[in-house]
């Protein structure tokens, strides 16, 4: 595990925490001071303990201090420059912003990445974008391939060609005008009056009863009786006019 690592993940975790203090309380305060006087400056192990616990009570000048006081015992305290935003690289502790760009990395919505990275999400994001506004341009014309004025479905699948012609989507042209046939013929028998009436019948006929002899496992054998039905079913399309 590369110290550098170390201290981007500790800067993230607990020292961007820190830097966002709340109002001290002075029973904190009190706490941190009682606890400061019980350990020796050279004791970096429970120095950079209270550090963290100053970190997670939010008392940055406390811990600003804390961090220091490690420092100056232990020079290289992977997790101290860590909270104080510091990595190791190029022989030297440096500020992280520092030393990532120094390696080449930039900066996007607190993540570190490579140009040619940044580069292929951003593409990535602009694709996705158009495509959601294609679909959603597409959803308003295929309402409107649905009115009953014949002027707006002519207009809309028009619209819809050249839609499908500046994305190159021949598919997108074909529903249009596939849907544009459909809904054309719907009205053309909506004005001449006729509709059609799906009518669906069943009959069912007994016919008798089977019995048949079972164990049912290891048991007893038993008599059962199923009935034997006939079903006829019946399902037919007729125009209203």
């Amino acid at each position: 595990m590369s110290i550098l690592w170390v201290g981007a993940v500790l800067s993230t975790a607990v020292g961007l925490a820190a830097q966002r203090p709340t109002p001290t309380r002075p029973e904190l305060l009190d706490t941190y001071h009682a606890l400061a006087k019980r350990i020796e400056p050279t004791d970096t192990v429970r120095q950079f303990a209270l550090a963290r616990w100053c970190a997670q009570h939010r008392l940055a000048r406390c811990l600003q201090w804390q961090l220091h006081v490690v420092l100056r015992s232990d020079p290289n305290h992977a997790e101290a420059r860590a909270l104080l935003g510091q990595v190791f690289h190029a022989g030297r502790w440096q500020p992280r912003a520092v030393a990532m760009r120094a390696q080449g990395l930039v900066e996007f919505e607190g993540r570190w990445m490579r140009r040619y990275d940044l580069a292929r999400l951003r593409h990535a994001r602009q694709q996705q974008a158009r495509a959601d506004a294609v679909r959603q341009q597409s959803e308003r014309l295929f309402v409107r391939l649905a009115d009953p004025d014949p002027a707006t479905r002519h207009a809309a699948l028009q619209d819809l060609e050249a839609l499908a012609a500046a994305e190159r989507s021949p598919e997108l042209c074909d529903l249009g005008r596939r849907l544009a046939a459909a809904y054309a013929a719907h009205w053309r028998r909506q004005a001449a009056g006729s509709g059609l009436l799906t009518v669906q019948a069943q009959h069912a006929q007994l016919l008798g009863m089977r019995t048949f002899t079972t164990s049912l496992g290891n048991g007893a054998p038993v008599r059962l009786q199923l009935p034997t039905v006939r079903t006829v079913s019946i399902q037919t399309t007729i125009p209203l006019h």
